[in-house]
């Protein structure tokens, strides 16, 4: 008993240890900042407000009344803005995910394996969570991928045994997860669908029967999510850096591109300015790889006795083949307004499934290699984080310096031009602006969720929907990666505020470009009301 209560006392410190060392760079800054998680927070406050019946938000703005899925983020930030201040906020959200999603797939690796490896599928889960999805800020997609990996868990506990109380049990999971992303709700639910196939023969008619008893209730919430993404557009498969598929080139930028551990330029490393492709080598990426061939190899050694394929490791094996399948050769999406990055997000979900495939077995070689290796992309990605901490906090604390001149009776754009978002995966700045409405009134068009029919909270009026999203495409110019697009992006927000103008009393912009301000000054000041560094604030004449 003793032996047992300090090996899981080591399990836990291990586990507290990860999370702190991945965790600590969030905690260092005044400020966090990620890329979607300024909007989702502003979203957030935005609902409370709708909640409290205040007049100047419940005069634009309303609940979706459509069963989305993008909820639960929402809502689990709403409930953390009864307690928190917002940027303590988004530092427990960040990191409640990180610890969440390793406590789940070592949550996973226990219900099919047990104990054994614990300490190196704590590492991989660790290792896996420094993904740009954690990064960006995709609180929905992740609470998602939570769920996914703990139901997973759960039903491979009861799968010979499942029965009305398990399969309400499983119903109810099935639904906080489809109310989380429509992703990970598919990779769920198709897996425990194919779990079900691999049961006993004896107990399988039961198991497919309660399987799909279990995914009954989420039938009409599919059906009104089909008849609802009407309102995005047509829905058509877009390779998006697939032009040639003849092209070895663009199978290689296609194949980059869905790349889901990529938070900083392969050129670039942390807390160095220069650049080099050389820097490539140190790709997390191809860290990982090596060590999933590590471990795969350890543990094709550790079956040289036994059936590699059992009842027990096929359907993991098949979920992470098709995952890659999908990764290689399925569209980036079906549409912008339907939500993105299909590749990576199936990539990612599938990556998981390996956990409960791998033995070391005896091979303590390529299990110190797989360790190292894991320990390096940890080391890596943290040193990623704080080196993008550091400067997001500093950037940030300048764009938000001018919000104290706002008013109640403002309405807020923001023209956000920037030349280094090429060196992070996430650029926070575009997404800032939306800050400056928290604690106000103010009215805000730099909200992007609240023209799209995937959120809590949208716009009332069509044609408010469709000028917030036009906005949004035409006002952030990232400078370092324009792709010959520049020059059409001014035109356009031209075009934009020639008809529309009077919507936005308040225009913010960061950075400087010669074209910008023969544009505002049309119909704004000549001068800024606030100047700081690289933010400035014009009113509308």
């Amino acid at each position: 008993m003793n032996f047992v209560s300090s090996s899981k006392i080591r399990i836990v410190g291990f586990y507290l240890l990860l999370i702190v060392f991945a965790c600590l760079p969030i905690w260092s800054v005044e400020r966090y900042f990620n890329q979607d998680g300024s909007p989702h927070l502003y979203n957030a406050y935005m609902m409370l407000e709708l909640f409290k019946d205040n007049p100047a938000f419940t005069q634009f703005f309303e609940f979706n009344p459509a069963p989305i899925p993008n909820l639960s983020g929402h809502y689990l930030l709403v409930f953390l803005l009864l307690f928190f201040s917002p940027p303590i906020v988004t530092k427990i959200m960040v990191s409640l995910l990180y610890a969440a999603f390793v406590a789940s797939v070592g949550w996973l690796r226990k219900q099919v394996v047990g104990q054994e490896d614990f300490q190196i599928t704590l590492l991989i889960g660790a290792a896996l969570g420094f993904n740009w999805m954690w990064f960006l800020g995709f609180y929905n997609f992740l609470i998602g991928v939570v769920g996914f990996v703990f139901t997973l868990g759960l039903y491979w506990r009861w799968r010979e045994n499942l029965n009305f109380s398990r399969s309400l049990v499983l119903a109810v999971l099935l639904i906080v997860v489809y109310f989380s992303h429509l992703i990970s709700f598919g990779m769920l639910a198709g897996s425990i669908v194919l779990f079900s196939l691999f049961v006993s023969r004896q107990n399988l008619k039961r198991a497919v029967f309660w399987t799909f008893a279990s995914l009954l209730p989420v039938l009409p919430l599919i059906i009104n999510y089909k008849l609802l993404s009407a309102e995005g557009g047509e829905i058509a498969p877009v390779w998006r850096y697939l032009e040639n598929p003849l092209s070895l080139s663009n199978w290689f930028s296609h194949l980059q591109a869905a790349d889901p551990f990529q938070l900083i330029s392969r050129k670039a490393i942390p807390f160095f300015t220069g650049t080099l492709g050389l820097f490539a080598i140190l790709s997390p990426t191809l860290w990982l790889t090596i060590a999933f061939f590590c471990l795969a190899a350890a543990t094709i050694r550790f079956n040289a006795d036994r059936k590699l394929f059992t009842r027990q490791t096929v359907p993991f094996f098949l979920i992470l083949t098709g995952a890659v399948l999908v990764w290689i050769f399925a569209p980036d999406d079906f549409g912008k307004t339907h939500g993105g990055f299909l590749r990576e997000r199936v990539l990612f979900c599938g990556l998981i499934c390996f956990i409960p495939l791998f033995h070391t077995g005896a091979s303590r070689f390529l299990k110190y290699a797989a360790t190292a290796c894991l320990i390096f992309v940890l080391g890596f990605q943290s040193l990623v984080l704080w080196n993008y901490a550091s400067v997001a906090d500093k950037s940030g604390a300048e764009f938000l310096s001018g919000q104290s001149a706002l008013t109640d009776d403002d309405s807020l754009g923001s023209i956000v031009l920037t030349d280094t978002g090429c060196r992070f995966k996430a650029n926070p700045l575009p997404s800032m602006g939306v800050l400056y409405g928290i604690g106000k009134n103010t009215r805000m068009w730099d909200n992007y969720e609240a023209g799209f029919y995937v959120f809590p909270t949208v716009l009332k009026n069509p044609n408010e929907r469709r000028f917030l999203n036009e906005f949004r495409e035409s006002s952030n110019f990232d400078l370092c990666d324009s792709g010959g697009k520049t020059a059409d992006k001014f035109v356009k927000l031209n075009s934009i505020l020639l008809l529309n103008n009077d919507k936005i009393k308040v225009i913010l912009i960061w950075g400087d470009d010669e074209r910008i301000l023969p544009i505002i000054n049309q119909w704004y000041e000549n001068q800024p009301f606030f100047q700081n560094g690289k933010i400035r604030l014009f009113r509308h004449r």
